[in-house]
């Protein structure tokens, strides 16, 4: 006899939310340490590197599975700083004045920005003597002005008196290594920041939750307040597709069409039974992105937006930063020397998801005959269902658009189908 609870669809209803049809699993890496990791960045599938809390910073030239120990700066740190490492990045430089190629490290406390060219072996300052960051959260790096040249470096955070960001703009055309600065914020506390390339729009969020927005900072920055008391992460996602992750509260996700003029909550955003405290953010294009989250019931978590869908996996402890290379592998890293990597790639192309798309099963949820909506045309050559532990439970043959689940126990159940144009997952839940 099946049980048509109300409590027990709604709970599988919140399963079906959040289960992930690709089925991603997660490898977590030896790291060779249990300091906190603050920031990680690749320049290739093979090459990538680390810095963290306590003088941390690592390389990688095998994708992630092994870390060697690369020598801290000794300069660039403020008197009263405790040796926390918080961004990482790559300067590119040009073939004119003094813009030189290397890694660029960001202290928690900083006095100015420094680099590397030689994977520690010597250290420069970059820029930003007097930087008034005094509680650095990262930093981001974006050619500016269509491309003439100039790179724009943004440090961000809390700042010493009222600014929280501060910018330096290196190399030009007619710069030849000079400089112009600015400091922008109306306040103090921002927690991350993004740009869109192609517009030169940088979005800033802060920790009262408002976003800072401007083309440049040349121009008076308009400002968005969301309803939260916080903004963790900032991402933009291409086609001027921006996303505002919260720290608390119900609405977790905003998204933005009209690049970043105005943002609204996230339809596709399911709120989940735990409300997540977000940390970092990134997206490979609109539809393909990855955040990283904890909270007091779910101790580290990362979210995965592929398609038109956010699925979530538990992680062992807080994430601090998340990145997607060009291929789709993803990294999570965090506190004790967290690091986790996807081991199927994250991204979906568009006829990927045009198919996903055209197929569909009603009703859902289901007690007994289901039908498959098939709005491509697509030729059904095999359907397989799986329960939630990934076990067969039945087979249909090809052309099959008529399921009978009256005889399923209650539970999720994961629709495999195999059509001319590839194949794709659906989840219906039995009551």
């Amino acid at each position: 006899m099946k049980i048509k609870s109300a409590t027990l669809i709604v709970t599988m209803l919140l399963l079906a939310s959040i289960a992930h049809a690709q089925f991603l699993t997660w490898e977590t890496l030896n790291t060779g340490t249990t300091k906190t990791i603050n920031d990680i960045h690749f320049l290739d599938a093979d090459t990538g590197y680390m810095v963290g809390n306590d003088y941390l910073f690592k390389k990688t030239v095998d994708g992630g599975t092994t870390w060697q120990d690369l020598q801290v700066p000794t300069i660039g740190q403020a008197e009263d700083g405790n040796g926390d490492l918080v961004a990482v990045n790559r300067q590119v430089g040009a073939d004119f004045g003094q813009l030189e190629s290397g890694i660029i490290l960001v202290w928690k406390q900083p006095l100015f920005t420094v680099l590397t060219a030689d994977d520690g072996e010597s250290y420069s300052e970059n820029f930003g003597t007097g930087t008034p960051i005094c509680d650095a959260k990262g930093l981001n790096i974006t050619p500016q002005f269509d491309g003439n040249g100039y790179i724009k470096h943004t440090v961000f955070g809390k700042s010493c008196s009222s600014g929280g960001a501060y910018t330096y703009f290196l190399d030009g055309p007619f710069a030849f290594g000079m400089s112009e600065e600015d400091y922008f914020g109306n306040g103090e506390g921002y927690t991350s920041m993004d740009v869109n390339p192609n517009t030169n729009r940088f979005v800033l969020g802060h920790e009262d939750g408002n976003l800072l927005i401007n083309i440049n900072v040349l121009n008076e920055p308009d400002t968005v307040f969301l309803d939260t008391t916080g903004v963790g992460a900032v991402a933009y996602a291409g086609n001027n597709v921006w996303y505002a992750a919260t720290s608390d509260l119900y609405y977790s996700m905003y998204k933005s069409l009209d690049d970043g003029l105005t943002f609204e909550v996230d339809p596709t955003w399911i709120p989940t039974f735990f409300y997540p405290h977000f940390r970092a953010m990134e997206f490979l294009e609109n539809g393909l992105g990855l955040a990283g989250a904890q909270s007091n019931e779910i101790y580290g978590a990362i979210f995965v937006q592929n398609g038109s869908e956010w699925s979530y996996y538990n992680a062992d402890k807080p994430i601090n930063t998340v990145t997607i290379l060009p291929n789709g592998t993803a990294f999570a890293a965090g506190e004790n020397g967290l690091l986790m990597r996807s081991n199927e790639p994250i991204t979906v192309g568009v006829k990927e998801i045009e198919l996903n798309n055209s197929i569909d099963i009603y009703p859902n949820p289901a007690n007994s005959i289901v039908q498959l909506s098939n709005a491509g045309n697509s030729i059904i050559m095999e359907i397989t269902v799986l329960d939630n532990s990934g076990r067969v439970i039945k087979s249909y043959p090809a052309g099959t658009t008529t399921l009978d689940l009256s005889s399923f126990d209650p539970s999720l159940y994961f629709v495999w189908i195999s059509t001319d144009k590839g194949a794709v997952v659906k989840k219906v839940v039995v009551f």
